[in-house]
């Protein structure tokens, strides 16, 4: 059995990270956590446990009361 899709937490975490200083560039504004699974491949509830672990590793911030506001730090 081969294991080419799968991918570590940090590598999955630095993966979200890219996609959303990318979408950011190029749209000017933060990816839904919809944009954001298609563009990694996962689920939004994946998606939103990856960014509450990059919140907490201080890599992303977000304010909770308004939607799109990811930023990387």
């Amino acid at each position: 059995m081969q294991y080419e899709n799968y991918k570590t937490e940090s590598e999955r975490e630095q993966e979200v990270l890219d996609n959303i200083i990318t979408f950011r560039e190029i749209y000017g504004y933060s990816p839904s956590y919809a944009q954001l699974g298609k563009l990694s491949g996962v689920s939004k509830s994946r998606i939103a446990q990856l960014i509450e672990s990059l919140q907490t590793k201080k890599l992303v911030a977000k304010d909770g009361s308004k939607p799109r506001t990811l930023v990387v730090l």
